[in-house]
């Protein structure tokens, strides 16, 4: 019996050492909704709908090589073909609510944890066209970081190309979706990689595809009276930008840089802070 405990530990520690071990502990939980973003929608895009987010496969397989594993937060699921390959929401009247011209906000998020239980969640997350992309305020190990993230980023020019009718309503298919900056430092911060998996920091970089986005509303009407007011409203933002271009150091534009691409290929990964 000593002598098959020596051997067990033995194994145990050989493993861990080759980072073949993910053995996990226990996850922070959920964080609360964000206070910004309303949880039963209010001005809306369109009568409902749903969007789903297909990661790419060299960033599923980061996220096995990480060891990381992932969590939906409700109204957000993962799809069929498990968390790791990408998840859905709903969108519509239900859940959509613009707080501004240029933020649309969506309930629910997810959680990235690490083989050591390191936590990262979003609950609560925006939509801006100036500049494209997703935007939340993180949390890390139970902690409330200060001020929103630009996490995604995607190529609004594209994001018109790409409208289109699909999946019995109306939208973007096929949409580029790049890590930004702000995404590839938050994990940096908190996550740890068991050894022997030869991944080394930044774990995900700026500009990295991750995945597709496909939009489906299921009132074409009224999408395409949104699309043409987002439009409008895009043109309304990117005016009052140009006036503080190059006052502030920083691109009021990235994000808008990138081009279209055929339907199903990925377009030209835009400009990343």
């Amino acid at each position: 019996m000593f002598v098959r405990r020596v051997l067990a530990c033995a194994t145990l520690a050989v493993a861990a050492a080759s980072g073949s071990v993910t053995a996990r502990a226990a996850a922070y939980p959920d964080p609360p909704p964000d206070p910004t973003v309303p949880k039963n929608g209010g001005l809306y895009v369109a009568k409902g709908g749903v969007a789903e987010i297909h990661f790419a496969p060299s960033f599923t397989a980061k996220i096995k090589q990480l060891h990381a594993k992932l969590r939906y937060i409700s109204p957000w699921y993962a799809l069929p073909g498990g968390a790791d390959t990408g998840f859905g929401m709903p969108v519509g009247s239900d859940r959509d609510t613009f707080t501004d011209p240029n933020r649309i906000t969506y309930p629910g998020g997810l959680a990235i944890t690490d083989y050591k239980g390191n936590t990262g969640a979003i609950n609560g997350v925006w939509l801006r066209l100036a500049p494209g992309g997703f935007f939340a305020v993180p949390w890390v190990n139970g902690k409330r970081l200060e001020g929103e993230k630009y996490l995604l980023s995607f190529s609004v020019l594209e994001a018109f190309a790409k409208l289109k009718e699909h999946g019995g309503g109306f939208g973007p298919k096929g949409l580029s979706l790049y890590a930004t900056g702000d995404l590839s430092q938050l994990i940096d911060s908190y996550a740890e990689v068991p050894a022997g998996t030869g991944a080394t920091k930044p774990y995900v970089k700026a500009g990295e595809p991750v995945g597709v986005i496909n939009v489906a509303w299921k009132d074409k009407a009224n999408a395409q009276q949104a699309a043409n007011a987002a439009q409008q409203a895009l043109q309304s933002v990117q005016s009052g930008q140009s006036g503080q271009s190059g006052q502030s150091g920083q691109s009021g534009q990235s994000g808008q840089n990138g081009q279209a691409a055929p339907d199903g290929q990925p377009g030209t990964a835009p400009s990343h802070r």
